[in-house]
């Protein structure tokens, strides 16, 4: 295995550049397209300071590399914010991922023991191996002999005079090229606002961190090219831990809870799929049955799955017999959960037709079926024997979920959903649609379009649409390039696109500075952002 090191200095450039570079993408800049542009530059780093080392990662790793991008780029097109906080843990969580296994590609085989154990094996080298580095001289090779490097030093030392030379006629001719052109004065005045003494606090705090965040990545650069030990190949299939519960033990569990559910799947068959008239002789409602209970059914699903994880980890199933009983419980208990699901997404509904779409509950749509794919491929796995591929399972569902999420555009389901409901008769929320983001634009405009909407609903998304172009506009002031985002230039297009059409509805400002609309000749509010759900 290759222990020397042909390039120190490029560990060092890459992991510090990448801490500097943190530092002015985000330092007291809004976000945008900024963590999209510093994780891409993170993949691409690695990767090059890899190949100065002539290591070549392993063709999964690529794999991993185009997911977390792809999830990267969901921070930069989606404004909703559990999309976006998603999609970077996620993107961050891969990334890391890729690290501990750049050169194996052996998370596919990862038991979940396997994950914790990789993410503090990285947590160690994270902070440790820098120090080994600064401890080992570098390694002469063929491609940069010593004298190389003592010639090095021969090189810079000119350079240095020359800048000491330099810095005079620098400094007389910026001061007459500031005396020439004013725009440039002022540009040579912010620069030297930065060495201002109040500013030596924040600057020290600045530089702190960065040097923290450095040391991190070095060391995580040198786990993922050069790691110490070079890792086995796990077997899924091989037991995590030894069994410590007795056979008997588990299967109570199993078999009263396997119980517990069909009971609860019996009365959900009787009633909930039986049709109305059994609800009603039971002395409820129709909606008063159904429009309850769906978070706590799922809820219950996602327990069941962890259940079964610490069961099939600590089951002693020694013998082919005991392994059949195990896996006929746990199939007869997943099979019971997915009914639940089935009822959960039936509520749901039903709670949506009677209260609208709001985004908690457009999540739970979303979660619901990976959550049964997941499920199903439990059932598979247990019927094959091949429980150890769970944690890939788990790790895959998880990245189709938060995918999905940025894919479906979130509020713009939740505007096109409930002006469906205002069709069917009921109230569109207007001052819900308000605390939408700009996601939400395309499809307001989009609808507005729409010449067979009823006047109320088409002149509800206008008066909307005219506010929200009015904050926009209010709100663009200079922003950093880092603030650039696809929600945000898509939505200034589109008001730019429509001026006219917005322009029949006036907007203002009343006494207080609070926004106005003109709808109808009538003054009104502008829909006030609220959320609930």
């Amino acid at each position: 295995m290759k222990t020397s090191i042909r390039s120190p200095w490029a560990f060092y450039l890459a992991a510090f550049g990448l801490a500097v570079l943190f530092d002015q993408l985000f330092w007291k800049k809004p976000g945008g397209i900024s963590f999209f542009v510093w994780l891409t530059v993170a993949v691409a780093t690695g990767l090059a300071v890899a190949a100065v080392e002539k290591i070549r990662p392993a063709r999964r790793s690529y794999l991993l590399a185009g997911v977390l991008l792809a999830l990267g780029m969901m921070t930069f097109i989606r404004r909703e914010d559990l999309t976006r906080s998603f999609s970077a843990l996620a993107a961050l969580s891969l990334l890391l991922l890729m690290a501990v296994t750049l050169r194996t590609g052996h998370w596919t085989s990862y038991r979940l023991t396997d994950y914790l154990t990789a993410f503090f094996r990285w947590l160690r080298a994270a902070f440790t191996r820098p120090f080994d580095l600064l401890r080992t001289p570098p390694q002469s090779t063929p491609e940069e002999p010593a004298d190389n490097r003592r010639g090095f030093l021969k090189k810079i030392l000119p350079v240095i005079r020359g800048l000491a030379l330099a810095l005079p006629v620098l400094f007389i001719l910026t001061a007459l090229l500031s005396s020439a052109d004013p725009i440039f004065e002022d540009q040579i005045q912010n620069f030297f606002n930065l060495l201002r003494i109040e500013n030596l606090a924040e600057y020290l705090f600045r530089l702190i961190y960065i040097l923290i965040f450095g040391f991190i990545f070095l060391g995580t650069l040198l786990h993922a090219i050069l790691p110490k030990k070079e890792e086995a190949s796990p077997d899924p299939n091989q037991p995590a831990i030894t069994p410590f519960l007795g056979f008997t033990e588990g299967a109570v569990v199993l078999v009263a809870v396997d119980l517990l559910f069909l009971l609860f799947v019996i009365i959900q068959f009787r009633y909930l799929f039986g049709g109305q008239a059994n609800i009603t002789a039971a002395g409820y409602t129709f909606s008063e049955y159904a429009r309850r209970g769906f978070f706590e059914l799922v809820t219950v699903a996602v327990i069941t799955l962890l259940l079964y994880i610490a069961l099939a980890a600590a089951t002693k199933s020694d013998t082919a017999a005991r392994q059949r009983t195990f896996s006929i419980l746990t199939v007869l208990l997943f099979t019971q959960v997915l009914v639940m699901l089935a009822s959960a997404w039936m509520r749901l509904q039903l709670y949506e037709d009677a209260y609208g779409f709001t985004r908690l509950r457009t999540y739970t749509h979303v979660f619901i079926p990976w959550l049964a794919i997941l499920l199903a491929i439990t059932i598979l796995l247990e019927i094959l024997r091949r429980r150890g591929r769970f944690a890939i399972s788990l790790l895959a569902c998880s990245i189709g979920f938060v995918l999905s999420l940025g894919l479906i555009n979130v509020d713009g389901i939740i505007v096109r959903l409930n002006v469906q409901r205002a069709l069917a008769g009921e109230e569109l929320d207007l001052n819900y649609l308000a605390s939408l983001s700009n996601d939400a634009i395309p499809t307001m405009v989009e609808l507005f379009n729409n010449d067979t909407l009823p006047d109320e609903v088409h002149d509800g998304l206008g008066a909307s649409l005219a506010c929200r172009a009015a904050e926009m506009n209010a709100a663009n002031g200079s922003l950093p390039w880092t603030a650039l985002h696809y929600a945000d230039l898509t939505s200034q297009r589109l008001f730019h696109q429509h001026a006219a059409a917005l322009a029949t509805y006036p907007v203002s400002l009343d006494k207080i500075g609070w926004r106005q609309v003109e709808l109808n000749g009538k003054i009104q509010p502008c829909p006030v952002a609220m959320s609930w759900d």
